[in-house]
């Protein structure tokens, strides 16, 4: 079982490396590869990687990681065509769509494998709670983010919104599930949090038999925040 992790140097905000810790614990033989700025990622060398994962950066980490994959534009889509699992969480799915738009009319160019563009305003955060739906499984999860991005064309979501805002405030589509590929604007640990769809994705990447660690404590803290969430009286944005 190997995850690779793309440019770790280039940080991991809101705790989001407790994705792949999370899963790595689920199986016994896992390798976590760390793939570093000016190094090949190993799924384009090597058809031996079971998820590719990238989470939160800094707007600057953003351009440097964008220079980066711009080299292997081609492969990443041959990969993501062929099936293989990948997983961005936070605003590292903005480098997959066409552009981002800051405040001032800048726009930056992006990979334009999805087509889907991101509006930025430094000055105005925007942080949530949120509520969706995976499958038949409720997803909790936090948003702290500068940018909403817009659907230019019609995607699959990731998740369906229950409470929160979603990709924007005009849809309740949250994110894009295309084949293997899986993106989402949900930051921190989020597999911590969603103990079912981490065993669903744990399956999906080959894990056998996943067992999710401290899983009765993890149940307890999921239903009590799902709970808390979907309660009316749950202000969402702060």
């Amino acid at each position: 079982m190997k995850i690779e992790l793309l440019y770790p140097e280039l940080s991991t905000l809101y705790g989001d490396i407790a994705n792949i810790k999370i899963l790595s614990k689920c199986s016994d033989n896992c390798e976590i590869i760390e793939t570093n700025i000016g190094s090949t990622p190993r799924f384009i060398k090597s058809n031996d990687v079971n998820l590719v994962y990238r989470g939160t950066m800094t707007e600057k980490a953003q351009l440097i990681m964008l220079n980066e994959l711009f080299k292997y534009k081609k492969d990443i889509i041959d990969a993501i065509e062929a099936g293989q699992h990948m997983l961005l969480t936070g605003n590292s799915l903005e480098l997959f769509g066409s552009k981002i738009i800051d405040s001032e009319g800048e726009i930056i160019k992006c990979l334009d494998i999805f087509h889907h563009h991101a509006r930025r305003d430094l000055l105005k955060r925007y942080n949530s709670l949120y509520v969706g739906e995976f499958c038949d499984t409720k997803i909790v999860g936090y948003k702290s983010q500068f940018t909403k991005s817009y659907y230019d064309n019609e995607y699959e979501p990731l998740f369906n919104t229950i409470r929160g805002v979603a990709f924007n405030d005009e849809t309740n589509a949250e994110g894009i599930r295309y084949k293997n590929f899986m993106s989402t604007y949900l930051i921190g640990p989020l597999l911590i949090l969603n103990p079912d769809f981490t065993i669903w994705l744990a399956n999906e990447i080959g894990i056998k038999n996943p067992e999710f660690p401290n899983e009765k404590v993890a149940r307890e803290a999921y239903d009590f925040r799902l709970n808390e969430y979907l309660d009316p009286n749950t202000g969402l944005s702060y």
